[in-house]
């Protein structure tokens, strides 16, 4: 045998030893195996432990946030409004808990009409239809049943269909919103104002060695009266004499 596949053989013998660890994992984690989706009713012991079981007069749904209700009817598995679901989960939601939902009605299993293991198992299998990644261990599955019914007519009238909850993906640091806080702190700094010398002082507290207390009232200062200037009597305000007496005036 040459040399080089000898060399090639030892590496494809130790890619797939290195890759086995990761399929038993896979494999590990996977929910429903496909024999028991194929056979249910042959498996039906194991299908039985797969799942948390409650009983309930009648399934309310909360419409809380994050929680995605498809219904697929009385007896029938083909699940409807599997676009929300879609969208979710491309967006990057991480689902948490599976509800199937179902009526027990007859309250026997062995008189209902389609068999119940079947019917569980195509429900499933619509669901996986919509993304085969929720065949998962870590996610909680419930099955709810539903007892309130009396009769047919009754059951049919009753909520069927499968509630997912999920939580959202988380936000990269790098791809959150930039908040005001941190645009002001990113923006550049202003100088500070220039402030001049008697407005920095009208600001600063007096020094009591100096400082003298003003009067509380207001007093009036009164005004100093200026002198009188003298009566100088002008030759036009001198009264003026008779004619004769002007003429005759002594010199």
């Amino acid at each position: 045998m040459p040399l080089q596949h000898i060399n090639i053989t030892k590496k494809v013998a130790a890619i797939i030893g290195l890759c086995l660890p990761f399929v038993a994992v896979a494999q590990h984690n996977i929910k429903f195996s496909e024999a028991i989706l194929i056979n249910p009713i042959k498996h039906s012991s194991t299908f039985d432990t797969l799942f948390y079981t409650e009983e309930v007069p009648s399934f309310e749904a909360t419409h809380e946030g994050n929680t995605i209700l498809m219904e697929n009817g009385y007896a029938l598995h083909k699940l409807q409004s599997t676009e929300l679901l879609a969208s979710a989960l491309e967006q990057g939601a991480e689902p948490v808990a599976i509800t199937i939902i179902f009526t027990k009605y007859p309250l026997h299993q062995k008189d209902w009409i389609t068999n119940y293991y079947t019917l569980l198992s195509n429900r499933i299998q619509a669901l996986l239809s919509i993304d085969s990644t929720l065949n998962r261990n870590d996610i909680i599955w419930k099955l709810t049943l539903q007892t309130k019914a009396q009769n047919g007519n009754e059951a049919k009238l009753m909520f069927h269909g499968i509630e997912v909850k999920y939580k959202e993906k988380p936000v990269a640091a790098n791809n959150k919103p930039h908040s005001a806080d941190s645009t002001k702190v990113n923006a550049p700094q202003s100088a500070p104002p220039v402030t001049s010398k008697d407005d920095t002082t009208e600001h600063l507290s007096p020094d009591p060695q100096f400082f003298q207390p003003q009067p509380s009232k207001t007093v009036k200062q009164r005004k100093r009266k200026e002198p009188k200037c003298p009566d100088i009597t002008t030759r036009l305000k001198k009264p003026k004499r008779p004619l004769l007496s002007r003429l005759f005036r002594r010199r």
